[in-house]
């Protein structure tokens, strides 16, 4: 009975877990992995440093665990275990209403006491089904420490489970459902092996208490149904806000693991950022879809019926937009805007812009099977209607001259844009890409979260160096590369941006190309507006003619410019005028310091060609960008955390240059990490301090180092498979289910290992290959099909999944000889794991996936070194 209770738990906690992630992804602005691991891993810790007491009055009344039996056991026993499922499916149910209820707000974290309050109650709350179902299994352990293999097969098994059943019924039966079915599982129990049980009282009563709650829990789900049935989503996100419009309703809804798409009918839903007001025509909304509550994908209508315009605006506005910039340009060289490829992650305006721009073929990009079906709905019709293309504007209007051009249709693709860009090979069947084919005109649509900075937690893989080495390798010769962003001040989003596109055509120049890139600096110009900038990259160095096009363009919509080649500070910050030119100021100093020469036009360039981009000497450059307060270095593939800038030891200097407004903090993802690690700590201290058995200093070292060496690379493996995946949901419940499976199975073989030192070595030598060939290795997954690229991933997880399996079960038979001993093992486990879920998220962030990975192998060096030691001077020989 006890190990059908720690399976149905099992089972059931994970699932729970997994939900979380969901929950947060919706409710906050981040899925916060790092935080829902940490509190399941609390409540498991906790569980260690109370199950000892029961633990020990069932070890003397029992005998080991193969003679728990219902004859031997007797009713109090077999009550205690069935009163546990009960008040586990209690416990979960009442944290699930009650996370509704609690007004927890990460945005008011920095300005509001209150906050750090909420945060620690749903800290605790959550962490009560975590502690009953490690309550369960720390008894099996100190019960029967010499079945560990076989406990921790079961538990891990089960775990898998838990963590797939979301991904298969979450579509059917919703989030809401979902999340309530899984607490409600362990209620099954009650009424397992119940006819070979003596009859008693106590029991009875645990059986009608399951009957009761399960009419409860369906009672409340009807009455709530609204609040219960669908996660709620921040009152700050975009999804509340529009629906606080007249006549807008959510028209459909498609729920599944990797998002939430709401589909919106409203007049008044339309995206227009970096608009010009100089256009003064209105914007007609209809349609719109909106990810995860927050990231909005407006639809236009840009059909042509009987070769007349339908919805003119919807091939006018985009005219007036910054990214248009970028459409004038391409058009202004030999090949034109034939073909276009649209990355779309949120914003709708690229689709209506290229077609205004007179491509010919637009490919667009979603990683989004909702938005894909939905986009594939909503412009499928124009290929059976065609669409108007005005392609030329003249000097003085923004109105089309010229007839539609020939047109062959949208495509939408429906993939991982990364795994999208690496795919082509010069001639690639699986997109129809080949040499003569290449893109003009690449548009990466991706804005971000609607405040600033709350996403900082989140990977960003479409703005690192090596995906703008991927945007560079697919343009044509001629072609141009365009990014909008929000604008934010102190400079920092499009500072990083700049630099990073520095950074990759010096990289590119570096590995000879056929393009010269005799300075990286002339290939770009960036403008913005109010709230707005787009940078373009162009594969072929700006010409004067073609900074004169970009300058007139400005001059005629009002924007103003951060940087072209050849810019004088006199011709910035004149029509939506700041204090001071602070963007300027900022790009220009590091310009200045990198070895560019800030104010020399292409022509000046070429006769200077000694002062090529790969001779520079960088030492000025890094060290300005190692002591900059703000976080601005170019990120790589290895840190794609695109909106994380604050710096730990820069937060005063941050704090003083934007008024000492606390809620700018908020820019930085570690006033989160900071606040749940301080309260973690606290609370990990007081379990550990907990009266009870403890274990001497070199023992309690292992557990502590076995948690964060575990914790370091599952988390590690999660956020490098997001890349892959294409979504950290996918990635968390891909890694869990593979790791607790294998794992299960490496406890379970640890049983009959003579030399584990050897086991723990090879773990260490498969996790350091993943090290050293972090991005080979990513990059090679990302660049073949679906099914190959998940195929090889669980591939390539085993070795590590399974090896990993072993010290944990190894150490609780070879070096902890009481129950109060394994219970105390099992708490400090669990407090290192809780921690290190938490300082992993900082280290990922702030030095990168693979150092992350790394800290891992330093961990499991020093569990291999106390494992040696702890051995040798017991003189004992595994098995124990």
């Amino acid at each position: 009975m006890l190990y059908t209770a720690i399976f149905l738990l099992s089972v059931s906690s994970l699932s729970f877990e997994v939900m979380l992630t969901r929950f947060f992804l919706i409710s906050q602005w981040s899925h916060l992995s790092f935080m829902v691991i940490s509190i399941a891993l609390l409540g498991y810790a906790a569980s260690g440093r109370f199950s000892h007491r029961l633990s020990f009055r069932l070890r003397h009344r029992l005998g080991p665990l193969p003679q728990f039996s219902p004859e031997r056991s007797g009713i109090r026993e077999e009550t205690l275990i069935k009163l546990l499922l009960l008040i586990y499916s209690i416990v979960s149910f009442s944290s699930y209403f009650l996370l509704n209820l609690i007004p927890m707000d990460f945005f008011l974290i920095m300005v509001e006491r209150i906050q750090f309050f909420y945060l620690a109650v749903t800290y605790l709350i959550l962490s009560v089904p975590f502690f009953i179902t490690g309550l369960a299994i720390s008894m099996a352990y100190s019960l029967n420490p010499e079945d560990s293999g076989k406990i921790y097969l079961i538990n891990m098994t089960a775990s898998a489970l838990g963590v797939a059943l979301p991904f298969l019924l979450l579509g059917i039966i919703g989030e809401g459902g979902m999340i309530i079915g899984s607490a409600l599982l362990p209620v099954a129990g009650l009424f397992i092996y119940r006819y070979s049980f003596k009859t008693g009282f106590p029991k009875l009563l645990i059986e009608i208490g399951g009957i009761l709650i399960l009419a409860a829990a369906l009672i409340a789900f009807s009455a709530w149904h609204d609040r219960l049935s669908v996660f709620r989503v921040s009152p700050y996100k975009a999804l509340p806000q529009i629906l606080k419009f007249p006549d807008t309703k959510v028209i459909r809804r498609i729920v599944n693991i990797r998002e939430r798409v709401d589909l919106l009918k409203s007049p008044y839903v339309r995206f227009a950022p970096g608009l010009s007001l100089k256009y003064s025509e209105a914007i007609k909304g209809k349609e719109a879809v909106v990810l995860n509550g927050d990231t909005v994908v407006s639809l236009y209508d840009m059909r042509a019926v009987k070769g007349k315009l339908k919805g003119l605006s919807g091939l006018i506005f985009p005219r007036y937009t910054l990214s248009f910039a970028g459409y004038l340009l391409a058009n202004n060289r030999e090949n034109h805007t034939s073909r276009v490829l649209v990355i779309e992650n949120g914003g709708g305006l690229a689709i209506p812009a290229a077609a205004a721009g007179g491509a010919k073929r637009i490919d667009v990009v979603v990683n989004s099977k909702g938005l894909y079906d939905i986009l594939s709905e909503h412009y499928g019709i124009i290929k059976s209607y065609g669409i108007a293309l005005p392609y030329e504007m003249s000097e003085e209007s923004s109105e089309p001259k010229s007839k539609p051009t020939e047109y062959t249709g949208i495509r939408i693709i429906l993939e991982n844009p990364r795994a999208f860009l690496l795919a082509f090979k010069g001639n690639s069947p699986a997109h129809s890409l080949n040499i003569e084919n290449r893109y003009d005109v690449i548009q990466v649509e991706n804005w971000g979260s609607s405040i600033p900075g709350m996403a900082s937690s989140n990977e960003e893989p479409l703005f690192t160096v090596d995906a703008f080495t991927s945007y560079l390798r697919i343009l044509s010769r001629t072609g141009v590369l365009i990014i909008s962003r929000k604008l934010l001040l102190p400079p920092s989003d499009s500072l990083r941006l700049f630099l990073t596109a520095l950074e990759s055509l010096e990289r590119e120049n570096r590995k000879g190309t056929k393009t010269l890139y005799i300075d990286a600096a002339v290939h770009i110009a960036v403008m913005r507006n109010w709230d707005t900038f787009t940078m373009l990259v162009s594969k072929e160095a700006l010409s004067g003619n073609d900074i004169s096009l970009l300058k007139g363009f400005a001059e005629r919509m009002n924007f103003d410019f951060i940087y072209y080649p050849g810019i004088k500070r006199e011709e910035v910050n004149r029509f939506n005028v700041y204090d001071e030119p602070y963007f300027y100021n900022a790009f220009k100093k590091f310009l200045d310091v990198s070895g560019f020469k800030f104010n020399l036009t292409m022509d000046q360039k070429l006769s200077q060609t000694s002062g090529a981009s790969g001779s520079r000497d960088k030492k000025d450059y890094n060290k300005l960008l190692n002591s900059y307060y703000l976080d601005i270095k170019p990120q790589y593939d290895n840190r794609p955390f695109q909106n994380r800038f604050v710096r730990l030891w820069g937060i005063s200097d941050y704090f003083k240059a934007t008024g000492s407004r606390p809620y700018k903090l908020l820019m930085s993802g570690e006033v989160v990490v900071i606040a749940v690690f301080a309260e973690a700590l606290v609370l990990s201290l007081l379990i550990l301090l907990f009266p009870g058995r403890k274990i001497t200093f070199l023992p309690g070292l292992y557990f502590f180092f076995v948690g964060f060496g575990f914790m370091f690379i599952e988390m590690g493996l999660i956020k490098m498979f997001t890349m892959v995946t294409g979504n950290p949901v996918v990635s968390f419940t891909m890694i869990l289910s593979v790791i607790l499976v294998l794992s299960g199975f490496g406890g379970k073989v640890s049983d009959w290992i003579k030399k584990p030192t050897v086991f723990i070595m090879l773990l260490i030598a498969q996790v350091f290959l993943l090290f050293l060939g972090y991005f080979v290795i990513l990059h090679y997954l990302l660049s073949l099909s679906k099914f190959l690229r998940f195929a090889l991933s669980i591939v390539l997880l085993i070795p590590i999944s399974f090896l990993i399996g072993f010290p944990f079960p190894i150490g609780m038979r070879c070096m902890v000889m009481s129950s109060g001993q394994r219970s105390y093992a099992w708490a400090v486990n669990g407090v290192s794991s809780v921690l290190a879920a938490v300082i992993s998220e900082y280290i990922a962030s702030s030095m990168g996936i693979d150092v992350l990975i790394l800290a891992g192998i330093v961990s499991y060096l020093v569990v291999f070194s106390l494992l040696y030691l702890i051995l040798a001077e017991q003189r004992i020989k595994p098995p124990c």
